[in-house]
Formats: structure tokens, C-alpha cells, sequence
């Protein structure tokens, strides 16, 4: 069985989300989701508007995701060794490079692909709360 590994934050999960899951899915046979803690989402993106089991909870429900879970605090590539994927898919605007997660992957004795996935749509989670805090103004 082929397991991919995509995470995200997944605040508010919108149709770019589901298209890059939907995409990361169709990388192998298994796809596994890491939704971002609370603490990570706060440090990465200065704000959560879930908390992270809501957030898990919701992308578990996606038809394309096999398995969700909360990520890791502290060292959050650790999960490449829980997991085990043969593909790891990264969105377009995470962090992470791919020599980054290749060279931690061998290191840890099993090599992955990585798979740069591009962006869905116009979506994000910033966009939507800035257009519902500017239709409310007009009002």
C-alpha cells in the first residue's frame, strides 16, 4: 500500500482544501492527514478559529481522507517517522521544503517522494474572513 502524508491547518476548510486533499489522495493508496495543533496553527499563522479536534473532526469526514489525525508539537517532521508515507504532498504556501523532508526521511532510513501540489482556486482562509469583514462593512 502506497501512503501519502499532506497536513495543513485546515481553519476554515474550503474548496482549495478539498481539491489539494482530493489531489494528494490520488498520489497513492492511503492518504493520511496531519491537522496542525493549536499551538502550531497560533505559531504559524498568528490565529485558530477551531480548535484543532473540530478541525480534525471535520477533515475526517472528507470521502478522500483514510486517516486524520493532530499533529505533533515541537519537532512536527517526527510524524514522517510515525507514518512512514512513501509520498509526502506539501501545499503550495507551506513552509517545509522538499530537500528538508527528503534529507529527514533518509536520514530516518526510508526515502519519500515529495510532491510540491500547486494552488486550488483562490481560496484561503485569510481571503474569506477579509471578503465577510468587507461585505459587512457595506452594509
Amino acid at each position: 500500500m502506497k501512503r501519502v502524508l499532506a497536513a495543513g491547518t485546515f481553519n476554515l476548510l474550503h474548496p482549495g482544501h478539498v481539491q489539494f486533499l482530493e489531489t494528494a489522495k490520488g498520489l497513492g493508496d492511503e492518504l493520511v492527514v496531519i491537522v496542525a495543533t493549536d499551538a502550531t496553527a497560533i505559531k504559524g499563522k498568528g490565529y485558530v478559529l477551531l480548535p484543532a479536534a473540530s478541525r480534525v473532526a471535520l477533515v475526517r469526514a472528507l470521502r478522500c481522507v483514510d486517516r486524520a489525525r493532530i499533529g505533533n508539537e515541537g519537532d512536527v517532521l517526527a510524524i514522517l517517522e510515525e507514518e512512514r508515507p512513501a509520498v509526502v504532498a506539501l501545499g503550495f504556501d507551506q513552509p517545509f521544503t522538499e530537500d528538508v523532508i527528503t534529507r529527514r526521511a533518509t536520514a530516518i532510513g526510508f526515502p519519500c517522494k515529495v510532491v510540491r501540489l500547486p494552488k486550488f482556486g483562490n481560496w484561503s482562509t485569510r481571503s474569506m474572513m477579509n471578503n465577510k469583514r468587507k461585505r459587512k462593512k457595506g452594509k
